[in-house]
């Protein structure tokens, strides 16, 4: 894992008309891989194409930096 975050979950709320969250919460601490990180001009520089993030579009959809990927919701 390229990074790892703990956090204080302050909040969820419901919004919209489907069953959507949305969690409100404050960042404690992050830890990230020296692999994933080069200083440049005395600050850390995430690479973030080494981290590999994964987002959701929705519906099926997912995304990472250099493609699209659909995976089906169970039935």
């Amino acid at each position: 894992m390229s990074y790892r975050v703990w956090l204080y979950l302050h909040d969820v709320l419901e919004v919209g008309n489907t069953p959507q969250h949305l969690l409100i919460a404050k960042i404690e601490k992050v830890y990230i891989d020296d692999q994933v990180v080069t200083v440049q001009n005395e600050r850390l520089v995430i690479d973030a194409l080494k981290v590999d993030p994964l987002s959701r579009l929705g519906g099926n959809d997912y995304a990472t930096l250099d493609k699209t990927i659909t995976v089906q919701r169970p039935q």
